[in-house]
């Protein structure tokens, strides 16, 4: 296990389809995924740099109970932007507005 520098494998590209680099093995991630439905295990997705590659397939799951007691400093999670309702809802009545619109233009 060692470190290197962001795109050192040149040979194969590691930059994803958003523009970032090499960060496959950072840290495990929560999820919301609730394991017996009670909130006593939630979901972990990614691996970390303390475990082996194959954590890092998409189709691996693992999941660890949130306590605080279980504080340990291989698990975090990603701020994700989700859009509120209100934009949706302004967006589906825009695309109304709008074929409503090119609709009376074709008359």
């Amino acid at each position: 296990y060692y470190t290197t520098e962001v795109g050192a494998y040149d040979a194969k590209p590691s930059d994803s389809a958003y523009g970032t680099f090499d960060q496959g093995g950072n840290f495990w991630e929560w999820n919301e995924t609730d394991i017996f439905g009670d909130g006593s295990y939630r979901g972990l997705r990614g691996g970390s740099f303390y475990n082996y590659d194959y954590y890092l397939h998409a189709s691996y799951r693992y999941f660890f109970s949130p306590t605080p007691s279980n504080e340990i400093n291989i698990i975090g999670f990603r701020v994700a932007s989700v859009p509120e309702p209100a934009t949706i809802s302004l967006l589906a009545l825009g695309t109304i507005a709008a074929l409503r619109r090119r609709r009376g233009l074709r008359r």
